[in-house]
């Protein structure tokens, strides 16, 4: 494991929590404190509450990422705050016996609050396997023109649709939604339904998807350039235009994990094609800082308040761009300037 007291003496990072993955022991934990597992959930253990006297196991903890909740009004948070709650101890004791229920390599740095380059550490992304709605349909099965299909070809285009896997569920929960598989590395770890009239909410991402640390088409292949929006339907229209390598957040928000899993695919040039509103504007203006040290930003400069699946291919090549320059393009000029003067 990296030692976090080399990488602060070296002033690279300023803070940092710990990020739990599906290799740490959570059944050991709570043995090492006599906590019975008394039933298991898919995500979650359900147990006898230690911070009361409880008959019903209203004490629940996640599988992998250790977040607790008491139900009968004990509190909740994440595992250090756990075992600090129940040793009485400080945040660097409850981290040493983090340590010693976990696999080095799972104990990442995740949170960098510094401007300095970001350290990449090989982080392990497990997301777990999820299952499609039962009322899924896939559109490579059904040859007769439906409200779905019409909805479909007017912005992707059915052969876009059937190579990304997309369907529709004309009953259940996600009734009249089209929904679009979410991968990584090669399995499905989420979807998300698109409403195919305009009431309620226009997407609805499946139960406890891990947006912060998905990017959609992330199987998809890259030469070292990549774009990078924040709609489903936006990078699918680039597709269906003969794009390649553009991968989506879902929002207005790049996080540090988006970061790294943009850095694990070997991006170097990143082409940023946000939504020119206000919240677009703020999502790309507070992952700039970052951004610059790692990439070669551009910013695309779409039309106001336009979607890119609202736009034609000639509009959207007419787009302007802005190059972002980073501090080390600077050093390079200053240095090449001095070299001339010279």
């Amino acid at each position: 494991m990296v030692s976090l007291k080399l990488l602060q003496s070296k002033k690279i990072l300023i803070g940092y929590q710990y990020r739990t993955l599906k290799s740490m022991d959570i059944k050991g934990i709570l043995k090492s404190y006599n906590i019975e597992i008394s039933g298991e959930r898919e995500f979650d253990y359900d147990c006898f509450c230690p911070f009361h006297p409880d008959d019903h196991s209203s004490f629940s903890i996640h599988k992998t990422k250790g977040i607790w909740l008491c139900r009968a009004g004990c509190g909740s948070g994440n595992i250090r705050q756990f075992i600090m709650r129940m040793d009485k101890c400080s945040k660097e004791e409850a981290d040493k016996k983090i340590e010693k229920f976990s696999n080095k390599v799972d104990n990442i740095v995740e949170r960098i609050r510094s401007k300095r380059q970001l350290t990449f550490i090989p982080t392990v992304f497990d997301h777990p396997v999820v299952k499609l709605p039962d009322e899924f349909i896939p559109f490579e099965n059904i040859l007769e023109p439906t409200p779905y299909h019409n909805y479909i070809n007017a912005r992707i285009g059915l052969d876009t649709a059937v190579r990304f896997g997309l369907g529709y569920c004309p009953t259940g929960f996600f009734k009249h939604r089209i929904i679009i598989p979410i991968t990584f590395d090669k399995k499905i770890i989420g979807f998300s339904g698109r409403s195919l009239y305009h009431t309620g909410v226009r997407y609805m991402l499946s139960y406890r998807f891990p947006s912060n640390s998905s990017l959609f088409c992330y199987d998809e292949p890259t030469d070292g350039t990549a774009y990078l929006s924040e709609s489903i339907f936006d990078t699918l229209t680039l597709y269906r235009w003969g794009f390649s390598s553009v991968y989506a957040t879902f929002g207005a928000r790049i996080s540090y994990n988006h970061i790294l899993l943009l850095i694990r695919k070997g991006v170097k040039h990143l082409k940023i094609l946000f939504h020119n509103d206000k919240a677009g504007i703020a999502g790309v203006q507070n992952a700039l800082p970052l951004l610059k040290v790692h990439f070669l930003v551009e910013i695309g400069i779409l039309p106001l308040d336009r979607d890119i699946n609202e736009m034609t291919s000639d509009e959207f090549s007419s787009i302007q761009w802005k190059k972002v320059n980073d501090k080390v393009n600077k050093v390079k000029r200053r240095l090449q300037w001095k070299r001339n003067q010279s």
